[in-house]
């Protein structure tokens, strides 16, 4: 399966981080992966993307975001469109309607299951993956770094430690943790390839992670900085 993926036009600046792990795991099954970052944009937006791929992913993680993706999604009658993010766990998929596709749940998880042609349409509950250890980092060479964080060597750069249920039917399921090890080696990863050294994580984790203490002498050894929210 060939992919792209969009993110729409948006009010609220955060880091694409759903649609940044969709594009490594991607990439890591080596798919074809076409990535626009749209966020930045006024005004009308032109979308260009390649009629051969197979599914275009659009990124809608609010209200204002999904709106966007719908304009977005209009430009792009004739291709196979999917909405994913956290706007669709947090609303009923049902009531989403136009969509080819409309994933609840892990995303990775949700694009293997379009591939195979398991779901051939409607919503896609990406299953739960559960050990967060094993997803690849985020793709930060798909983000243009310098809008996002102007002042990277002041900027807080969020890391994502946990994962909570996959919809609102799924409340019952455990918030899944990474280990300290594993965050400590993405900010490690990340320091070398962009010097960041400032880092937010979430109390979810510092509750959950089991070894706080061994962690924050971690992190306070290599000089990083936490952000507790």
């Amino acid at each position: 399966m060939t992919l792209a993926i969009i993110i729409p036009p948006r009010q609220m600046i955060h880091l694409p981080i759903n649609a940044m792990y969709l594009a490594s795991a991607a990439r890591s099954m080596r798919r074809s992966v076409e990535f626009h970052d749209y966020t930045f944009e006024t005004g009308r937006t032109k979308v260009s993307v390649d009629k051969d791929r197979n599914v275009v992913f659009i990124q809608a993680d609010n209200s204002d975001e999904y709106n966007n993706a719908l304009a977005v999604r209009g430009l792009l009658k004739q291709m196979k469109c999917a909405v994913f993010g956290d706007y669709c766990t947090h609303v009923n998929p049902d009531e989403l309607t136009g969509w080819h596709y409309v994933v609840v749940g892990d995303v990775e998880e949700a694009m293997n299951s379009i591939s195979t042609l398991s779901v051939r349409k409607g919503v896609v509950t990406g299953a739960a993956v559960t050990d967060l250890d094993k997803l690849p980092y985020p793709a930060w060479d798909y983000i243009d770094i310098s809008k996002y964080f102007p002042s990277k060597h002041e900027a807080y750069i969020p890391i994502q430690t946990s994962r909570g249920p996959c919809n609102l039917s799924m409340a019952y399921q455990r918030v899944r943790i990474r280990t300290s090890g594993s965050v400590i080696r993405e900010m490690c990863a990340l320091n070398a390839k962009y010097e960041f050294k400032r880092f937010i994580i979430s109390d979810e984790f510092v509750a959950r992670c089991g070894n706080y203490s061994y962690f924050k002498n971690e992190i306070r050894e290599r000089g990083f900085e936490c952000l507790i929210k």
